[in-house]
């Protein structure tokens, strides 16, 4: 066999073999999947939140019964929210939560816009990985939009 034909018979091989294998025990690993990462401001302009955000857990289950509250049970902690908000991570089936946020910001001009709201998920939080081993356990790139 030439160089030119090993060359090419090994870059398939790997190509087709290798990187097949790492994404195939990606997906069998646990991760959470937002469906934005964007909360708005209702139309009035008044500092309240208009949106929800489901968070979708792949390959694990909640430890938690519907409608627990994560944030109340110390399963999950949201941080850096703007003045008189408070946020809800509240469990609506064993792989769904929806992240509300309720109340109104004191401060809620577009120049307040929040980049960096984030959610940690805890072990107790899970039923059979430790938090770290749930990949986007902890995001901290959620955002407040004010109009």
């Amino acid at each position: 066999m030439s160089k030119i034909a090993l060359l090419s018979f090994l870059l398939t091989f790997f190509s087709c073999n290798v990187f097949d294998a790492e994404s195939e025990i990606d997906k069998k690993s646990p991760y959470l999947v937002p469906s934005s990462k964007v909360f708005t401001e209702v139309a009035v302009n008044n500092g309240e939140i208009a949106n929800k955000i489901e968070i979708t857990l792949k390959n694990e289950e909640f430890a938690a019964a519907t409608g627990e509250w994560l944030t109340s049970t110390g399963k999950a902690l949201v941080s850096n929210l703007s003045a008189g908000l408070t946020a809800r991570v509240i469990v609506i089936s064993s792989t769904k939560v929806s992240f509300e946020i309720v109340g109104a910001a004191a401060s809620h001009d577009p120049t307040n816009n929040v980049s960096n709201v984030s959610v940690e998920f805890f072990d107790s939080a899970f039923t059979s990985y430790r938090a770290w081993e749930v990949e986007d356990y902890y995001t901290f790139d959620f955002q407040i939009h004010y109009d």
